[in-house]
């Protein structure tokens, strides 16, 4: 080699070792290389981690703008041929080079009299390769080549340095962003937060053009996007999938992450978006259960390195962590507050029922109510109408918690309302019933039984809307309350019957919810109107506080203590 061209391969060498900085090596080289060999232009390319592509890093320009995101074909052009064979390439006749055309050529549509490629090796690997384009005023020599070929072992040096450096650098900056993340993420409790903050994380080191977080519910296979970026509006709103549905649904039934390179050639793949090309999954793991995944996508092939994968699933360590805490801290105060509702609801319920029960002429009289874990809407009164005259009702609403609590309290408001402007059982029930089907939904019906008692004359006027029928229980039998309707609020008009009865001495009528009658004991055995006739009979010559006191003990021993409902229950006896 003469001494010109050793020269210049030593003064290359330090340019070359002047700078790690990729872009800045990139556009050293375009100088060194037009230099070297004396030709219009040059390409660079570096192969790509799979060794199917070869990632362009400079090809027609200085700028590098122009070729940002272009690949080509490790088996196409000049440079695929250097690459495959792992020798250099002299081509001088532009009909040849034809046949070699790339996405470059297709790209600048440049054209080219005569060429030169030469591989870059780096310990024996092949990491890219570099070609001279368009010899000025003759061909590409031997000579040529050789001086390529020096420069090219320099610049595969140069560049794998780079390489190095940036993967350090980055590793440094992944390694401070986890601390960063893990920091921020473990102060947080806000299940949003943290998820918002991991994708954001995330894009600091890892290019993706969409993405986002899913939770799980293993137990009802359901996956649900709760954190997104980069998809359309429309996607952007709550996507909801099953298990196996999709690469997501994919992972969530394997529990194994899932890289892939072109999502075309994918059958899983779920389009989503038309541009997504790569497709990285990622589960979110704690105390071994699948809590959530992370989805990212890129619009170009191959876009996802093994690289990041171990850092999204590293990333997925602290997540699955944090998404865990965040959970069970939602669920603690989901808890609190349904405690207070029901608390809340317990006291409206409480206020409506009378504080203490009056003394009936010719009558004697009890009542009681427990109210079980989950507030229900049992209600019953006594209410005073004109002397000797008393309305007695039992209503239970459906539903639990707050909702029934003021269902009844809009059912007993209307029904006080009804009582002053009306005497006719009937009407007061028929315009009650418009009032509860007008005000609220559907499944918030009332079952109620109402009706007025005559103290003096021992008569009793009622009316069933679709309640647990009372029973009239006597050393001779029972009676059961039937007349009536529909239950309150489910059809718009309703009409109800009323029956009058003649009450005889010793008879005990007997008001009550279901609560009493369902409570169940471990075989799921209801307690059941038959129990509860055997009970009153038993008792029927005592006083109704025993009476009370009997029922009540023979549902708590039958359910072990357990009630699934509220228990309301009004007992009269005709002295």
């Amino acid at each position: 080699m003469d001494k010109p061209t050793l020269e210049f391969l030593v003064e290359a060498s330090k340019v070359l070792n002047s700078t790690l900085d990729v872009n800045t090596l990139v556009l050293l080289t375009y100088d060194l290389i037009t230099s070297a060999v004396d030709c219009e232009t040059c390409s660079l390319g570096r192969l790509a981690e799979k060794g199917n592509r070869i990632d362009v890093l400079l090809a027609f320009g200085k700028s590098g703008e122009s070729v940002k995101g272009l690949t080509v074909e490790a088996k196409r052009g000049v440079m695929g041929e250097a690459v495959r064979t792992g020798k250099p390439v002299i081509i001088n006749n532009p009909e040849r080079l034809r046949h070699y055309q790339d996405a470059i050529d297709q790209k600048f549509g440049f054209a080219k009299r005569n060429s030169l490629a030469v591989p870059l090796r780096r310990g024996g690997n092949i990491i890219g390769a570099l070609e001279a384009i368009n010899k000025e005023d003759e061909d590409f020599t031997s000579h040529d080549c050789d001086i390529l070929v020096a420069l090219a072992e320099q610049i595969a040096i140069a560049l794998d340095n780079a390489r190095l450096y940036a993967r350090v650098k980055r590793q440094v900056r992944e390694r401070e962003l986890l601390y960063e993340v893990g920091t921020r993420i473990s102060s947080s409790l806000d299940l949003n937060e943290v998820l918002n903050l991991i994708l954001d994380s995330l894009r600091q080191v890892v290019c993706y053009d969409a993405g986002g977080i899913y939770l799980v519910d293993a137990d009802a296979s359901d996956i649900i996007a709760v954190a997104t970026r980069g998809y359309d509006p429309e996607m952007e709103k709550r996507v909801e999938l099953k298990f196996g549905q999709g690469i997501v649904g994919w992972v969530a039934n394997n529990l194994e992450p899932v890289v892939v390179s072109d999502v075309r050639k994918d059958e899983r793949y779920l389009n989503a978006r038309d541009t997504t090309r790569s497709e990285i999954v990622v589960p979110l793991i704690a105390s071994g259960k699948i809590v959530g995944i992370i989805n990212l996508e890129s619009d170009e092939v191959e876009a996802f390195s093994d690289d990041d994968l171990k850092l999204i699933q590293t990333f997925g360590s602290q997540a699955a962590i944090s998404i865990e805490r965040a959970k069970l801290h939602a669920e603690l105060l989901e808890k609190r507050r349904l405690e207070y509702e029901l608390e809340l609801a317990r006291r409206i319920q409480r206020f409506f029922l009378p504080d203490r029960l009056p003394e009936i002429e010719n009558f004697d009289l009890s009542a009681l109510n427990i109210p079980s874990e989950q507030v229900g809407g049992d209600y019953y009164d006594v209410i005073p109408i004109s002397p000797g005259q008393w309305g007695l009702v039992v209503a239970d609403v459906f539903g639990k918690g707050i909702p029934a609590s003021l269902v009844m309290a809009s059912f007993r408001a209307s029904l006080l309302a009804e009582i002053r402007n009306n005497y006719s059982i009937s009407t007061i029930l028929r315009k009650v019933n418009r009032l509860i089907w007008e005000s609220v939904e559907p499944e918030r019906c009332v079952t109620a039984c109402y009706g007025v008692l005559d103290s003096k004359a021992r008569v009793l006027t009622y009316s069933n809307a679709g309640h647990l029928p009372p029973l009239i229980v006597s050393k001779s039998g029972i009676r059961r309350l039937l007349k009536g309707g529909m239950l309150l609020g489910a059809l718009e008009d309703s009409l109800y019957e009323e029956e009058r009865i003649n009450l005889e001495s010793g008879e005990v009528i007997v008001f009550f919810t279901d609560g009493l009658t369902e409570a169940e004991n471990e075989q799921g055995e209801p307690f059941g109107e038959e129990r509860l006739v055997d009970v009153v009979v038993s008792a029927i010559d005592r006083s109704c506080d025993d009476i009370v006191r009997s029922i009540h003990e023979s549902v708590w021993k039958h359910s072990g203590g357990k009630l699934a409902d509220d228990l309301t229950l009004v007992v009269l006896k005709v002295r």
